[in-house]
């Protein structure tokens, strides 16, 4: 049985939430800002760029390979930027982030006045059974995704790269991506050292820690292989395809311009 987003949306606020933003549109702001970072530092300043939206990975690289910090993005995650969306609304709003990963719990304490709570999907169903509201028997209307294509790809392996690839295409078709993408952590540590060392040639390059990216992370409700054809099919639905073309998301981006951290 199939649960369509707006009955997600109702249920949500049937629980007691005041509203929901789909953290998809976060991730075309991270594209503008990971693109047009890409392209400043690459490769005038280092040989390659790589992402920073898993937590987990940033960790891992932080911890194991001190040496290649300086290759990790300084853009915030969806998840940060998003919130940074909310809190610059209503300075007094309580954030609550619902995905499929453990991993960003540890990253809102680093956020602790953007986040205020993270829960994964999981939980977020034992919400619903324990208040006992049946999805099923929640009412259907339209929904519309305030994210592109890309965006909303973004949570699948290699969504990230190509969502860059495709930003760049638009600000710097002169530019070449040469990409590379990986999933679990010991799998990127390898490919960090061997883009490192020239065995890998590759640019960019994107580290997911759970395998298939952020759709196979540990909060997940369904079979990884039906989220993914479930992205692909939603994701056609946005009116847009690129970040470039989401103009609401492009003027956020250039309202703001701290969407960065130091590592």
């Amino acid at each position: 049985m199939k649960i369509k987003p707006s009955q997600i949306v109702k249920a949500l606020k049937k629980l007691g939430l005041y509203d929901c933003m789909e953290a998809s549109f976060g991730a075309d702001i991270v594209t503008l800002e990971e693109t047009k970072e890409f392209l400043e530092r690459v490769p005038e300043k280092q040989s390659f760029l790589t992402t920073s939206c898993c937590p987990a990975y940033v960790d891992m690289v932080n911890k194991h390979l001190p040496e290649m910090q300086g290759n990790l993005s300084t853009t915030v995650s969806p998840m940060v930027a998003t919130a940074k969306i909310i809190k610059s609304k209503d300075p007094e709003a309580v954030v609550v982030f619902i995905g499929p990963c453990i991993a960003k719990k540890v990253e809102a304490k680093k956020f602790p006045n953007l986040i205020d709570y993270v829960i994964t999907f999981e939980e977020m169903a034992a919400l619903f059974v324990g208040t006992e509201i049946d999805l099923l028997t929640i009412e259907e209307s339209h929904f519309s995704t305030t994210a592109s294509k890309n965006g909303n790809a973004f949570a699948k392996a290699g969504g990230v790269v190509q969502a860059v690839i495709d930003t760049a295409a638009n600000l710097a078709p002169e530019r070449e991506i040469k990409n590379h993408h990986t999933e679990g952590l010991y799998n990127c540590r390898l490919a960090l050292k061997g883009i490192s060392s020239g065995k890998i040639d590759a640019n960019f390059f994107e580290g997911m820690a759970c395998n298939r990216g952020c759709i196979g992370g540990p909060g997940i409700l369904t079979d990884v292989r039906i989220s993914r054809k479930m992205i692909d099919n939603f994701a056609m639905s946005a009116s847009c395809k690129t970040a470039p073309a989401n103009q609401e998301a492009v003027e956020k981006t250039n309202e703001f311009h701290d969407w960065h951290h130091k590592q």
